[in-house]
């Protein structure tokens, strides 16, 4: 199954059962809905039995896929923190919608190899939206697992970092004292503004000729040194 196939499928999850169905024989075997739709209820299952197994999505990621050109899934602590904000964005607006513009984000052309170190392109060169469609093309099995590979590993760094505590953890919102700290916390990331942009003018004093520096290095780099810099000015108001 094509990745173009498994989204239009994904699409009508919430459908019932017989019209997933219909859709699963229309996409997979390239017949016009209305046609599928015409069918006898025997024949319609026969069909859908015949294929069901396309439908089954392997998880194991594979290392390496090709769109013309060899793309190797690349190790997540190596992003940058352009890219990780990139990625971030497109899981928080619909990971699945951004299926392939993730899949194009996480997956490089390397070089070199062998006696060479091996070194993905920059992420900040390559088209993203460009070759997410030629992704579409790729069977779903190949990219599927990659990708759950990352929202794991996504989790996984957020719990790490201190800076992603759920701020509301621990309160209740039936006690009057919690319930008013809970507004106040709620009123301050309301005039937060954009985080990221927050995160980039207090790792460059505001000067926004250093902010493609800052979006080219490590993200691990980026969020070890915000640490620093809390605890840096929590210590340093406590002694006031």
């Amino acid at each position: 199954m094509k990745v173009w196939q498994w989204k239009q499928i994904n699409k009508v999850l919430t459908d019932g059962f017989i019209s997933r169905m219909i859709l699963f024989v229309s996409i997979l075997t390239e017949t016009p809905e209305e046609e599928v739709e015409l069918l006898p209820s025997s024949e319609l299952i026969k069909r859908f039995k015949t294929i069901q197994h396309l439908g089954q999505v392997s998880e194991q990621e594979k290392k390496r896929i090709n769109i013309g050109i060899d793309l190797d899934l690349i190790n997540f602590a190596s992003l940058t923190f352009g890219q990780f904000i990139d990625l971030e964005t497109m899981v928080s607006e619909d990971w699945e919608g951004n299926f392939c513009k993730i899949v194009a984000s996480i997956y490089l052309h390397s070089e070199g190899g062998e006696l060479y170190e091996k070194k993905p392109e920059p992420y900040e060169h390559i088209n993203v939206a460009y070759r997410a469609e030629l992704i579409e093309e790729c069977e779903i099995s190949d990219v599927y697992g990659a990708v759950q590979k990352y929202l794991k590993w996504r989790q996984t760094f957020f719990n790490s970092y201190e800076l992603f505590a759920d701020p509301f953890d621990g309160l209740d919102e039936n006690n009057e004292d919690d319930k008013q700290v809970i507004e106040q916390e709620k009123k301050r990331l309301q005039n937060s503004g954009d985080q990221w942009m927050n995160i980039l003018n207090s790792l460059t004093d505001n000067d926004v000729t250093k902010f493609e520096d800052v979006l080219r290095m490590n993200v691990y780099l980026v969020f070890n040194q915000l640490t620093h810099l809390k605890s840096v000015t929590k210590n340093s108001l406590s002694t006031l």
